[in-house]
């Protein structure tokens, strides 16, 4: 047997280097890009926008809502959340069973923990989702929070506020 000896004992010790980019792997798995997860938070949100306008539509030309009524903050947020509600649990059940919401799944991406475990309700939805939910309605703090929650996707690791909240990371689907 054979040994390959260093020619300097008290060299510091040498990782072997690879041919791919390292910006782009975090773990072992492949980092999704910044557009991918940006469209696919765009069509979750007009999946929303098409359960809302429809129900919103309705109760206004049928007189249950008039201008007066949408003034009030309270009653625009009732009618918003009560029509996207099923819409919502549906996507929350997909991300904490799978980690992809639909716009993720069209998109090949999905939420998974930084160890590459699969999320959780807790961690795909409490903390990703509605935690920042909860920031946003504080006045002010809100907006500051979300515009640093955005900003923190161009970091190295491409991880947003919420993905440091919940320990997750979003991750490229690699075809089977």
């Amino acid at each position: 047997m054979q040994f390959d000896r260093d020619p300097n004992p008290y060299a510091a010790p040498r990782a072997q280097t690879s041919n791919h980019n390292d910006n782009d792997n975090y773990g072992d798995t492949q980092l999704a890009g910044r557009g991918a997860r940006y469209l696919a938070r765009l069509v979750d949100g007009v999946l929303n926008l098409l359960c809302v306008v429809p129900v919103a539509g309705l109760l206004y030309t049928q007189q249950i809502i008039t201008m007066e009524d949408a003034q009030n903050q309270l009653i625009v947020m009732a009618v918003f959340g009560g029509a996207s509600l099923p819409l919502n649990i549906y996507q929350w059940t997909l991300l904490s069973r799978t980690g992809q919401s639909l716009g993720k799944k069209w998109l090949r991406i999905k939420v998974v923990k930084t160890n590459g475990s699969a999320v959780n309700f807790t961690s795909g939805v409490v903390l990703r989702e509605w935690l920042m939910m909860v920031f946003g309605l504080i006045p002010m703090v809100g907006n500051v929070i979300g515009l640093i929650d955005g900003l923190m996707i161009f970091r190295e690791d491409r991880r947003c506020l919420h993905d440091q909240f919940a320990g997750t990371k979003v991750v490229r689907v690699l075809p089977r």
